[in-house]
């Protein structure tokens, strides 16, 4: 399964709209949520850690029957904000934006104009990557439900 910006949302999002703030929760080994189980679950929960938006008692979490947490409101304030996708799609428009603005730059030196189609080329190299993972994250998280 590819952990898409979709993805994650959808996982944060069940744990913040089914769990209070510092409220204590456990997810107990196996048990799935939208379909997300087992290493990937709790690799994303360790990210999650790692971003503030949960945490961990001081004596670890992760035992061999379950993982136990509390929510931050960091989780809530990342979901208002457009979650791990609104991110994305602001590095997709921060990416946009700066093609657009190498486009406009006039360079008379060849030496600079070569470099000018070099940025534009990387750029629109990116653009293509993050359409194909959007695409893919598009169908992943309608083929959760």
């Amino acid at each position: 399964m590819r952990i898409t910006p979709q993805v994650k949302d959808l996982v944060l999002t069940h744990l913040v709209d089914n769990n209070e703030v510092g409220a204590l929760v456990e997810i107990k080994h196996g048990e799935s949520i939208h379909g997300v189980t087992g290493d990937t679950l709790e690799a994303m929960i360790r990210q999650f850690e790692k971003l503030g938006l949960l945490r961990f008692d001081s004596g670890g979490s992760f035992t061999n029957s379950s993982v136990i947490f509390w929510i931050n409101l960091d989780a809530h304030d990342l979901l208002n904000e457009g979650g791990f996708y609104g991110r994305y799609q602001l590095f997709q428009a921060n990416i946009e934006k700066l093609l657009t603005e190498v486009d406009k730059l006039d360079a008379k030196d060849v030496k600079v104009g070569n470099e000018l189609k070099t940025i534009q080329t990387k750029l629109k190299d990116y653009l293509d990557i993050i359409a194909k993972v959007s695409t893919v994250g598009n169908n992943l998280g309608d083929s959760i439900f």
